[in-house]
């Protein structure tokens, strides 16, 4: 009797070693558990607020090139933080002005409240994920896509077409009419075909780029000297990508040039100073009355370029817009 009291004393002993086990398996498996699924959903709504400051901040610049407050309550950089990720809220947004020498800036700050599933029974209810993107612009200085081959003469671009919408009808021919690109230049025309790549321009690679735009690299630099031919462009299956682009209405970016060397020869070249905004409105490439009267009509806009870079120094209406900076790591340098 003796012996079998004391097995069962053992065997409920033994039940209430596995029950403490157990117990204590479970708080470690409930830890586990917070750790995989509250942190996992932590992580993802901090992706998710990312994504809605990145969205802000480039859409607030894009207000700042515009001449607008993209920063003002209740406007494009709240609409967007809160368009995409309803849960978000934005706590701060300040801006940089643009200015001679640097770009301008705005940072976008937004936050969400996460709470846990699991980590309650450790004592944790919650969390709060941050996000903050800096997107900077400034004048072009260099594009690497969506750009067009056809040059344009600096001395023809009055500056109050710029961005305002307005058309005007160039024509290739500077010596029938009275708006002469570069009077002190031997140019063959107002306007002229750029070739991007340091090659021997063909009628291929011209039809190329005027459909689908040239996309680098390297990118289109100002400052720097691009090959052309001599004469106007030739008509053709160039008439068809061109009646595409007035078709669809595309807006897209041109070369300015302002100077030229070896200027009436085969081995003209064309110094590249700025990039113009522009929509074809018109053109006519094989006019009946004569070459002196091929133009093209464009229409002039202001542009928000994404693949390309600052430093321009003249405004023609066309500006580059990044992220150049997370979480306010590096924006001094990053950012100009």
């Amino acid at each position: 009797m003796r012996i079998g009291a004391s097995l069962r004393r053992r065997r409920d002993d033994d039940r209430g070693v596995a029950a403490a086990m157990m117990t204590i398996a479970l708080v470690a498996l409930l830890g586990m558990s917070a750790l995989v699924v509250d942190v996992g959903n932590a992580w993802q709504a901090r992706r998710h607020v990312i994504t809605s400051t990145d969205a802000a901040a480039l859409a607030a610049a894009k207000d700042y090139v515009q001449g607008n407050n993209g920063c003002a309550p209740g406007g494009t950089a709240e609409d967007y933080v809160v368009r995409n990720n309803a849960d978000a809220t934005m706590t701060n947004c300040t801006s940089v002005a643009l200015n001679a020498t640097t770009p301008g800036r705005v940072t976008v700050d937004a936050e969400v409240d996460v709470d846990y599933i699991f980590a309650p029974i450790l004592g944790l209810t919650g969390t709060t994920v941050k996000s903050s993107t800096t997107a900077s612009w400034a004048l072009a200085g260099s594009v690497s896509s969506d750009l067009r081959p056809f040059g344009q003469c600096a001395d023809l671009l009055d500056s109050s077409w710029i961005g305002d919408g307005s058309t005007h009808k160039i024509f290739y021919s500077k010596d029938t009419h009275p708006t002469a690109c570069n009077g002190y230049l031997n140019v063959p025309g107002n306007w002229g075909v750029v070739d991007f790549n340091f090659g021997s321009p063909s009628a291929q690679e011209t039809r190329t780029w005027t459909e689908f735009g040239y996309t680098g690299p390297p990118p289109v630099e100002i400052g720097k000297w691009y090959p052309s031919g001599p004469g106007a462009p030739a008509p053709g299956i160039l008439e068809q990508k061109l009646k595409a682009l007035k078709d669809d209405m595309t807006i897209f970016p041109l070369p300015v040039f302002d100077d030229c060397r070896n200027c009436a020869g085969n081995l003209l070249e064309y110094h590249l100073s700025g990039f113009v905004a522009v929509r074809i409105e018109d053109f006519d490439l094989n006019p009946p009355k004569g070459d002196e009267f091929r133009f093209l009509e464009l229409e002039f806009y202001d542009l928000e370029i994404l693949q390309g870079g600052g430093g321009g120094t003249v405004d023609l209406g066309t500006y580059v817009i990044g992220i150049c900076a997370i979480d306010n790591t590096d924006v001094a340098a990053n950012c100009g």
